[in-house]
C-alpha cells in the first residue's frame, strides 16, 4: 500500500510503469484528492513529485509528458490520463474494482455524481478565488487582493449563507457522510479542499465548528481516516516552507 518512493519528476523520461503513477504536488488539493482515495483503497501506487511552486510543470522535463502542464496526471501501463479532477477521479473508479467497492457504490452513483458536479461548479470557483486570493500572486498568478475583497471571498465561504453553510445543512440531513451513509470519493474530494482553505486562512477544526456542527463532524472523522493526517502534513509544511499562509 501507499508510495512506493517518490522522486522528482525532472529525473526521468517519458517511460510509464505498468505501475500506477500520480504526478503532482501536495499542494494541490487534487493530487491530495487521489493519494488519499488510493491510500484509502489501498491500492498499489507510485508518487512522482512535480513542484508547482518552483514552476516544474511548466518545464521541459514535465512538458515532455504532459504537454498541458496539468496537473496532477496518471500513469498507468499504456495510459495517460490527463484532465480535471472528476476525470481523474472516473478513471481510478472504473480501473480498479476496490476504488469502486469502497469508495463509488452503485448504490450512492446519482448522489456522487450531484455532489462532484456541485463541487466543481459551486465550491471549487469559491475556494479557488480565496486560494489565489491569499497565495501571493508570484506564485499562482493574478492581481494581489485588497483586504476588502478578500474578507468578502472569506464571507462567501465561511458566511452564515456560505458555501460551507450549505454544505452543513447536507450533512445534517444525510450524514455522517456527504452521501449518506457511507464514505465516498466525494468526502475525500470536500475534504482536502476544506483542508487547503482551512490552512490557509489559519483556522482550526474549533472555527470550522462554530458556524458549522455538522461539518465540524464530518470533518474529524475525515481528518482521522487512513492516510489523511499523512496528506495533511505535506500540505503544512508546503504552506509553513513558502510562507503562504494569510498574512
Amino acid at each position: 500500500m501507499g508510495c512506493g518512493g517518490s522522486k522528482d519528476a525532472n529525473a526521468g523520461a517519458a517511460r510509464f510503469s505498468s505501475r500506477l503513477t500520480v504526478y503532482g504536488d501536495h499542494f494541490n488539493s487534487d493530487t491530495r484528492t487521489l493519494l488519499g482515495i488510493l491510500k484509502i483503497a489501498r491500492v498499489n501506487h507510485s508518487f512522482e513529485k512535480v513542484n508547482m511552486l518552483n514552476e516544474e510543470h511548466r518545464k521541459e522535463a514535465y512538458l515532455a509528458q504532459n504537454p498541458s502542464g496539468q496537473i496532477p496526471m496518471i500513469t498507468e501501463g499504456q495510459f495517460k490520463i490527463i484532465g480535471g479532477g472528476n476525470t481523474l477521479i472516473n478513471y481510478l473508479v472504473n480501473a480498479h474494482k476496490q476504488i469502486a467497492d469502497q469508495l463509488h457504490p452503485e448504490e450512492q452513483r446519482g448522489e456522487i455524481e450531484k455532489y462532484l458536479n456541485w463541487f466543481q461548479s459551486k465550491m471549487r470557483p469559491e475556494t479557488q478565488r480565496l486560494i489565489r486570493m491569499i497565495v501571493p500572486a508570484k506564485v499562482l498568478g493574478g492581481n494581489p487582493a485588497s483586504a476588502e475583497d478578500k474578507h468578502k471571498q472569506r464571507d462567501t465561504i465561511y458566511g452564515r449563507h456560505g458555501i460551507l453553510s450549505v454544505l452543513d445543512k447536507k450533512l445534517g440531513e444525510q450524514g455522517p457522510y456527504i452521501c449518506g451513509d457511507k464514505m465516498t470519493v466525494v468526502d475525500v474530494l470536500f475534504y482536502c479542499e476544506v483542508s487547503t482553505i482551512l490552512m490557509l486562512t489559519l483556522k482550526s477544526d474549533d472555527d470550522l465548528g462554530a458556524n458549522n456542527p455538522n461539518i465540524n463532524k464530518w470533518f474529524l472523522k475525515m481528518k482521522h481516516t487512513e492516510g489523511m493526517t499523512d496528506l495533511d502534513n505535506e500540505l503544512a509544511d508546503i504552506i509553513r516552507k513558502f510562507d503562504l499562509a494569510e498574512k
